[in-house]
């Protein structure tokens, strides 16, 4: 089994400490139990690597992006360059043409991918060898892994389940994207899972689609035509048209970290000893980068975030609807009057 970790992504969800040029995954948000702040990258490397061997680790990235991963990660980290962010299906392509032109891998071979910003405890990355043995055995072309939902959100996608595939699995049903907050309840209720966005299947099943959509298998070569391959999600080209899938459920702790809410979710409610903040501040989240104190009073139930960029201050309750100021702010900062 190879596992590639997924980290093209960019974008400024996270703002203002995620900037196009440092993506969220590069952030060090999470504290270790020696209280040690690493990165998303840094956390779900390290929790494989124990578990796996850093051998069969892999991490496909924009090219931008390969000197702060050397940074995180070490020189030896197994790097697949991507010329340019282009969707998670043609990174998994040519993630795919790496292990086969350059590495030698066999067609055989389990390859699950992983998004870097996911977050879960161990049992979750446990599941990894039971999805390759699903693979082995031939029981799906694709295995993936579904979290029971631990709220109704429109933030993910869901999976709608068959019957059973065998006493570890159920079948794949369908799969729905995003719904809207009333339809989210009803699936949620009927018993379907989160998307946890992590892929098994064989090396050769998505060599394969390449042959089909009439790229030649070799690395460089994809990598010198990438803008060719589909910008399209690995879900849309590839999940959503195949009927034999296979789906795990995890019902642990897991989270894709992609907002800030997510964020205070699973962080404490402080973790700056820059910030100074009254016990009447409850539920508060606050993360302080810009090297002077933060006081806070009487603010409860919101996120405080001060970078070299901008700060940011909202109320949980109104995250959803924040991306719009943020936009702004960039505009504003790029655009001075």
């Amino acid at each position: 089994m190879k596992i590639v970790l997924l980290s093209g992504g960019g974008g400024t969800r996270l703002w203002p400490l995620s900037q196009p040029d440092r993506p969220k995954q590069f952030i060090k948000l999470i504290t270790k139990r020696d209280g040690k702040q690493i990165s998303m990258v840094e956390n779900i490397w390290d929790k494989l690597a124990s578990r796996y061997g850093a051998d069969n680790l892999y991490i496909a990235a924009n090219v931008k992006n390969e000197v702060i991963l050397r940074e995180q990660l070490g020189d030896n980290a197994r790097i697949i360059s991507e010329p340019e962010q282009r969707d998670t299906f043609p990174a998994i392509a040519l993630a795919c043409s790496y292990l086969y032109s350059l590495e030698s891998v066999p067609l055989k071979e389990t390859i699950v991918t992983v998004p870097v910003d996911s977050f879960a405890d161990d049992e979750f990355y446990s599941l990894f060898e039971t999805l390759d043995s699903i693979i082995a055995e031939e029981v799906a072309k694709i295995a993936l892994v579904g979290v029971l939902p631990k709220r109704a959100t429109e933030k993910y996608g869901y999976i709608e389940l068959a019957g059973e595939c065998s006493d570890r699995c159920l079948y794949v049903h369908k799969f729905i994207e995003k719904p809207s907050s009333e339809l989210a309840m009803k699936l949620m209720q009927s018993g379907a899972l989160w998307n946890g966005g992590v892929y098994a299947f064989r090396l050769g099943y998505v060599m394969r689609l390449l042959e089909q959509l009439n790229h030649p298998s070799g690395y460089h070569y994809l990598y010198t035509n990438y803008n060719a391959l589909p910008k399209i999600s690995f879900d849309y080209m590839v999940t959503e048209r195949e009927e034999s899938i296979a789906c795990l459920k995890y019902e642990g702790v897991w989270s894709d970290l992609g907002t800030w809410d997510e964020i205070a979710h699973l962080l404490e409610p402080s973790s700056s000893s820059l910030t100074i903040m009254n016990d009447n501040c409850i539920n508060t989240l606050t993360i302080n980068q810009l090297g002077i104190p933060i006081v806070v009073n009487g603010i409860s139930d919101s996120v405080i975030v001060a970078g070299p960029e901008g700060i940011l201050i909202s109320g949980l309750g109104a995250l959803q609807s924040i991306k719009p100021l943020i936009e702004r702010a960039l505009m504003e900062r790029s655009n001075p009057r």
